[in-house]
């Protein structure tokens, strides 16, 4: 009796253990500096990497994904653009592999500014940016490319 007992609590141990954990891959360290009226919105967000290039791309990749998949609080996106990021990354993996790796986010972002420079932090670098990215734009290519549905459609 001990035995099975003890062989059912192994078991799902070993199965709750090696259980795929999915997480984000970006940082949520992103804040609304300017909500424009012009259909543009200033975040000021963070960025990782051991160079300023790799950082900035990092950051922008960070604020992008932040709109896209969490929303921004106090922004005319305080909920996010895609309502399912784990089921719309899977049904347009090419999508996103052109937006986050393959440069096509320069579409729509349209400045990043150091605002801070590269400093050490926690085993890694850092710098703080200010990204004025193209809503309007951004919302307008998701809908033709079918990642989300027209409004009022």
């Amino acid at each position: 009796m001990c035995k099975k007992i003890f062989y059912i609590l192994f078991c799902l141990y070993l199965f709750t253990g090696c259980a795929k954990k999915i997480q984000a891959e970006y940082s949520a360290e992103v804040t609304l500096q300017s909500n424009d009226h012009d259909g543009t919105m200033t975040v000021r967000c963070f960025g990782y990497g051991n160079n300023n290039q790799t950082a900035i791309s990092n950051a922008q990749k960070n604020a992008l994904s932040v709109l896209l998949f969490k929303g921004l609080p106090g922004s005319e996106l305080r909920v996010p653009l895609v309502d399912n990021e784990y089921e719309s990354k899977n049904s347009n993996p090419t999508y996103y592999k052109n937006l986050f790796e393959n440069g096509y986010s320069n579409t729509f972002i349209m400045s990043s500014d150091i605002i801070s420079p590269l400093v050490d932090y926690n085993n890694t670098k850092r710098l703080i940016v200010n990204i004025k990215i193209n809503i309007n734009s951004l919302r307008r290519d998701l809908e033709t490319n079918k990642i989300i549905r027209k409004f009022g459609y």
